[in-house]
């Protein structure tokens, strides 16, 4: 259900949230090339009010799951709307039929209109796993792109088949800001326009070129989580 709403990239971080792995996923080293960080004093995490909402719920998401005969429901939910309620209300990467897709995010929608006016909510909620809390002290870290070679096949593949290919005065670079949410387990679970690079053809290019990287998936204290964060596809056309 979607709301209405209205280089190799570098990663700028927008948003941690629900989605811990399990402790047997937990990463003995990070992976090469990823920035670490102590969660610095100054950070706000998230108010106890704040995690009591996600676990309300997840537990929501888990109880319409086992209503309708799934025995360990799987899934996240991309909660991430504005104070007008426009935006992305999905559940992916789950093992529910589809009536229960359905209500889940029926489900969530109702809660939604009855947070107070004028605030909005963004939120990623893991069902089959714990709600991280990003706290000071906690070392946290950012996804990694592993497929860099695949990264720059698919550009270079969408370049050469841009409708105005050789058609150009000269070399042209375009580039395209993708919201990215990529799960535990490093692959990508949702990419869609964040920037439009102001080319129809490009934007939808990079937003498929978004869904086909792999990442080493963010961590908090070496724990796999789901993680948002914008990454630029960046296009030359000539």
């Amino acid at each position: 259900m979607i709301l209405r709403l209205l280089r190799p990239a570098a990663f700028a971080l927008v948003f941690f949230a629900a989605g811990a792995a399990h402790a047997q996923n937990r990463l003995p080293v990070r992976a090469m090339d990823q920035r670490c960080a102590v969660v610095p004093d100054t950070i706000r995490g998230p108010t106890p009010g704040q995690i009591a909402e996600r676990q309300q719920l997840r537990a929501h998401i888990l109880e319409i799951g086992r209503r309708n005969g799934v025995a360990e429901p799987q899934g996240l939910l991309l909660v991430d709307v504005d104070s007008m309620r426009r935006g992305a209300l999905l559940f992916m990467d789950s093992n529910y039929p589809a009536p229960a897709v359905q209500q889940v995010t029926a489900r969530v929608g109702e809660y939604l209109t009855s947070l107070p006016s004028g605030r909005g909510y963004q939120a990623l909620i893991r069902v089959d796993g714990e709600y991280p809390a990003i706290l000071p002290g906690r070392q946290r870290c950012t996804p990694v792109l592993l497929n860099h070679d695949e990264r720059v096949r698919l550009i270079a593949e969408a370049s050469s088949k841009h409708p105005m290919r050789g058609k150009l005065p000269e070399s042209v670079r375009r580039e395209v800001v993708v919201l990215l949410v990529s799960n535990r387990d490093g692959g990508v679970s949702y990419s869609a326009i964040a920037r439009s690079s102001g080319d129809e053809y490009l934007d939808a290019a990079a937003a498929g070129i978004g869904r086909k990287l792999r990442f080493a998936p963010a961590t908090l204290d070496g724990v796999p989580f789901d993680a948002r964060f914008r990454f630029t596809v960046g296009f030359a056309l000539e």
